[in-house]
C-alpha cells in the first residue's frame, strides 16, 4: 500500500514540474449525454482516442507492436462504438492544494507560493489527473500507451466554467476514459482525454488522493 502511495505522489511531483470518495457505478441518465456539454464533449474526445487506438499504423509508429503494447492498445480500442454504462462528474476543489499540503506536510510550500504559482499548479493538477490515476493503478507500460493515445483540443470557454473531469465507464471493459477541462487562456479551455484503467474507482490509493482533490457536484 505504501509503495503505491509513494508512486502516486512521485507522479504528482513530476506532473507539477512539466474523483470524490466512492467512484460509484450507477445506471447512467442518458439525457445527460445530449444536454450536458461536458459529457457530450467527453464522448467526442473518446471517439478521437478510439480512432487513434484502432489505427495500426499510428500504434506501430508511436507505441510499437510488441505483444504487451498491442494488447493494451486493443483494450483501449475495444471502446469504439460503445455507450458508457456510467458517467461520473467531478469538480476540482478550490482548496485542493491546501488539502493535499495538510495531508502530506507540504504546508511550507503552499504558504510560500504566490497566487500565480498556486493557480498554475491547480491547472497542472487538473490537466494531469489521468496521469496520476495511471501511475497509481495502471503501471508504467499502461501509462506510456495511454499517454501516446491521449487526445487534446482547445475550445471556447463555456459560460460558468469550472475546472472538472468526466469519467466514462464501460461495463466490464478493461479501459475507461477520463476527460479533464482546464482554463488555459482568457476565453479558452483545454480538454484532455486519456484512457485509464477501469478499476480506478476501486483503488484505495486513488480514492485517498482524490478525496483530497475532487468533489462530486
Amino acid at each position: 500500500m505504501m509503495k503505491k502511495l509513494f508512486a502516486a505522489l512521485a507522479a504528482l511531483a513530476l506532473c507539477l514540474c512539466g474523483v470524490c470518495g466512492a467512484w460509484a457505478e450507477a445506471a447512467p441518465d442518458y439525457d445527460i449525454f445530449e444536454d450536458n456539454w461536458y459529457v457530450s464533449t467527453a464522448q467526442y474526445m473518446t471517439e478521437q482516442m478510439n480512432a487513434l487506438a484502432d489505427n495500426e499504423t499510428y500504434v506501430e509508429l508511436f507505441i510499437g507492436m510488441g505483444e504487451d503494447t498491442d494488447g493494451f492498445a486493443d483494450q483501449m480500442a475495444a471502446l469504439k462504438g460503445l455507450t458508457p454504462d456510467a458517467c461520473n462528474i467531478y469538480l476540482l476543489r478550490t482548496d485542493a492544494l491546501e488539502s493535499l499540503a495538510a495531508k502530506y506536510q507540504m504546508d511550507e510550500f503552499t504558504v510560500a507560493a504566490n497566487r500565480d504559482v498556486m493557480e498554475n499548479l491547480l491547472r497542472r493538477m487538473n490537466m494531469n489527473l489521468p496521469g496520476l490515476l495511471n501511475a497509481s493503478v495502471g503501471g508504467s507500460l499502461w501509462m506510456a500507451i495511454a499517454s501516446a493515445l491521449t487526445y487534446t483540443e482547445t475550445f471556447i470557454m463555456p459560460e460558468d466554467f469550472a475546472p472538472q473531469a468526466v469519467l466514462l465507464l464501460y461495463g466490464d471493459c478493461e479501459a475507461a476514459v477520463l476527460v479533464t477541462y482546464t482554463q488555459t487562456g482568457e476565453n479558452t479551455i483545454t480538454v484532455n482525454g486519456t484512457f485509464v484503467r477501469h478499476e480506478v474507482y476501486n483503488d484505495p490509493v486513488a480514492q485517498e488522493l482524490f478525496d483530497l482533490l475532487w468533489e462530486r457536484p
